[in-house]
């Protein structure tokens, strides 16, 4: 199969919050508006965004092998991207970030 591209990379499952007004006192808790799951990481959002323009894309990287791995393979496979490549690095997490988007 001929690709239009091939990205290869770090794949991460981002966890974003938004919006952050202020970091709470240590052992206090803040409540935030939303929450949303990204694929992201050098490659990953790369990846997500050729495909979303109507390129064949094909995904290289390790991605870990628990549930967030498979939430972005999932995620991955809904833009129809080629994924065979991205594979469960054995018996480790998933890369995951959880950046705060201060507002």
């Amino acid at each position: 199969m001929r690709y239009d591209v091939s990205v290869i990379g770090l794949y991460i499952l981002d966890v974003l919050g938004r919006p952050v007004t202020r970091i709470p006192d240590r052992g206090n808790v803040d409540f935030i508006e939303e929450i949303r799951l990204t694929v992201a990481g050098t490659a990953g959002g790369t990846v997500v965004d050729v495909a979303k323009l109507g390129l064949r894309a094909l995904a290289v990287g390790a991605v870990g092998e628990d549930e967030k791995a498979d939430w972005v393979l999932d995620r991955m496979g809904r833009q129809r991207q080629d994924r065979r490549r991205p594979h469960g690095d054995q018996g480790q997490q998933a890369r995951t970030a959880s950046p705060a988007i201060m507002c």
